[in-house]
């Protein structure tokens, strides 16, 4: 298997993603979905499988993404995929312990892909919304 692997927010290629103890100690490993966490002599890496085409793709594409600061919920959406954006712009608002906080556009773009929908519940750093370049 071939892809990428996300270690501290940078992308590295990897090929094979077997995972093998050290000869000497050893680690402790979890995982959830596309992601592994291994903890290995008093440190914890997240270790986030990525397949390389795809990454790829959505790197030459995406201007920027709106990512979640908190866990909560969309209460609403301003845009639809395909609106073009000015920095600045409201583009959902979402809410999280009963705090409305509105998700603006970073840059100019257009929209495309809203990954939430109304009544969506998401996790802290979800992709909420990925712009891409206009024209």
């Amino acid at each position: 298997m071939s892809g990428y692997v996300l270690v501290d927010g940078i992308a590295h290629h990897v090929r094979g993603l077997g995972l093998k103890a050290p000869a000497a100690g050893g680690f402790i490993t979890a995982a959830s979905g596309d992601t592994i966490w291994v903890h290995l002599e008093g440190q914890t890496y997240a270790l986030e499988y990525r397949d390389a085409v795809s990454h790829l793709a959505a790197e030459e594409t995406t201007v920027d993404t709106m990512r979640a600061p908190m866990p909560g919920l969309v209460i609403a959406i301003g845009v639809a995929v395909g609106d073009t954006v000015a920095a600045g712009d409201m583009v959902m608002i979402i809410e999280s312990m009963k705090l409305e906080t509105v998700i603006r556009a970073p840059q100019d773009g257009v929209v495309a892909k809203m990954h939430y929908a109304v009544g969506s519940r998401f996790d802290r750093d979800a992709v909420l919304v990925s712009l891409v370049e206009a024209g």
